[in-house]
């Protein structure tokens, strides 16, 4: 044992000989060692908010009016809804878990479970893909009913993800506001979004055939103008309930509908021409939606707002994950190299000197630190010791 300080002495002696006589190749070699380092893809723990939810996609004909803009382009309403899931799905770090779903009729189906991003992007993406009208298996739009579907989905998920429709908010056939579905869910039991996709000024609504080439627009003629039931839409589902609010009295106007001004003086027991071959999106419809479930409601308009809707509604959870430990390492190794290639050298100018007067003692203590190095080990005690502190203290117990 007593020639280990010596072989330690002996070793560092050596190596700091050779550092001083070829410091290039030291930095290369530590370049080197990094960047091999980086092949093992070392964990870095990092803060993150991971984004966990069920993404809904309206897919009911009106959803396919082009009045929607995307970086300057004229989009259909359902493909904006593609577009900005796709930029999330490359913007939320990994860690985080979505799932895919669509609406029709009065229903939501989930095609994809949540799963986490990074390990099943191909899957998420060409799900995506397909979610289009011709997946549509009915020409309703009950947007409530399919509300309180998609929240009864979510209460089947494993740890209840947050739940995020897009749509226009189009009901057809039209449903009265009195007695509209009643929403299944208490404000703050449910995170998520309403999404609103689409122009507010009424726009003719694509005709499609069955194999989804265009053959015109829906007309007047064509679909349903006013709430038939007039006391609310027959129940989708055995003891489905409706909203009985008198203070909905002064909503009595139809919703979505659009009744024009010479149909308002009309008797009401009459059917009143409206405007429901023609669709916009129904923000205040979506807005109402959004209060009764507790969800948040965004407009959606440029791309990056939906992961910021996302954040702000509950929809993201802060969580430790294991990030690319991999930059640290390369960073490391291009300093080393940017110091060989341009012959710096930073620890042949450090300032000693105005360290030496800041603090009186340090020279002498890194002279007796040398000593002891070269001395032996037991030395290292009384060179890092200040010699004051050792004199005040109280005389060791222990006897031989």
């Amino acid at each position: 044992m007593a020639a280990l300080p010596s072989l330690l002495t002996d070793a560092w002696q050596s190596l700091h000989h050779r550092w001083q006589q070829h410091p290039d190749g030291w930095l290369l070699g530590i370049a080197a060692l990094g960047l091999a380092a980086c092949l093992l893809r070392p964990p870095l723990p990092v803060q993150e908010d991971l984004v966990h939810a069920l993404l809904v996609v309206d897919i009911t004909q009106s959803m396919n009016v082009p009045d929607t803009q995307w970086r300057r382009e004229t989009l259909p309403r359902i493909e904006l809804a593609r577009r900005a899931i796709g930029e999330l799905l490359r913007e939320v770090p990994c860690g985080s878990r979505i799932g895919l779903g669509i609406f029709n009729e009065y229903r939501t189906f989930v095609l994809l479970a949540p799963v986490e991003v990074c390990g099943n992007f191909r899957e998420l993406q060409a799900t995506l893909d397909t979610i289009g009208n011709r997946m549509s298996w009915a020409g309703a739009s009950e947007i409530a009913k399919g509300v309180n579907s998609g929240l009864q989905s979510v209460r089947d998920l494993p740890d209840k993800p947050a739940f995020v429709m897009f749509t226009d908010g189009h009901e057809a056939p039209p449903i009265s506001m009195k007695h509209r579905p009643k929403i299944n869910a208490t404000p703050g039991e449910f995170a998520g979004v309403l999404v609103g996709t689409g122009s507010t000024r009424p726009q003719q609504i694509p005709k499609y055939d069955p194999q989804g080439n265009r053959i015109g627009f829906w007309q007047a003629d064509e679909v349903a103008q006013v709430d038939i039931y007039n006391q609310g839409r027959e129940g989708s589902v055995a003891g489905e309930q409706y909203v009985e609010d008198p203070a909905d009295a002064a909503k009595e106007k139809l919703q979505p509908a659009t009744a024009p001004d010479s149909a308002k003086s009309a008797d009401a027991s009459k059917p009143k021409a409206g405007q429901e071959h023609l669709s916009s999106l129904h923000e205040t419809y979506l807005q109402t939606l959004a209060s009764e479930t507790g969800l948040g409601y965004l407009r959606l308009a440029a791309p990056g707002e939906l992961h910021a809707a996302l954040r702000a509604n509950r929809a993201a959870a802060r969580h430790t994950v294991a990030g690319d430990g991999r930059w640290p390492l390369a960073l490391f190794a291009l300093v080393a190299l940017l110091i060989s290639h341009l012959g710096w050298r930073p620890w042949q100018h450090l300032p000693v000197s105005r360290l030496a007067q800041q603090f009186p003692g340090l020279e002498h203590t890194l002279a007796r630190l040398q000593a002891s190095l070269l001395q032996g080990l037991p030395m290292v005690h009384q060179a890092v010791v200040p010699a004051g502190r050792r004199s005040g203290a109280p005389p060791d117990a222990r006897t031989d």
